[in-house]
């Protein structure tokens, strides 16, 4: 039997809070502890769809690097190291397995741990547009 699956990513936006106010104080300990900030970081939802219904929803920060990194990765494995990450995403509680921030890093992983091509330009899109509608 085959399953198939649909993964939209709904929406990329800049994360636009103070993280010392709209986080968790052990989530942000977390992400400073390994040289990562959520100022400046993006946030990112999405969802896999099965043939007939939403299977799952998602969502994943992904915190930006204060400091930089130490070298360019010379593989994929080296990517998934937060190291050598220029963002890595964490899921809205640390340790809780969170797909989306898996999948996430796996993409920066492979993209030699930067983030995929246009998304910046699509978080700005998106607070442009917030901007604008108010």
């Amino acid at each position: 039997m085959k399953t198939e699956f649909k993964l939209t990513i709904d929406r990329i936006g800049l994360f636009s809070g103070s993280e010392d106010v709209g986080l968790a104080p052990d989530f942000v300990e977390e992400i400073r502890a390994n040289k990562f900030s959520m100022n400046g970081g993006l946030f990112i939802a999405m969802r896999l769809d099965g043939e007939d219904e939403s299977f799952s929803w998602a969502a994943a920060y992904v915190a930006r690097r204060v400091e930089p990194v130490v070298d360019e990765p010379s593989c994929v494995a080296e990517g998934l190291m937060p190291e050598f990450m220029e963002y890595r995403a964490v899921g809205h509680q640390i340790g809780n397995g969170n797909w989306a921030a898996e999948l996430v890093n796996s993409l920066i992983a492979e993209n030699r741990g930067k983030l995929p091509d246009g998304w910046l330009e699509q978080a700005m899109e998106d607070l442009e547009t917030s901007a604008t509608k108010h």
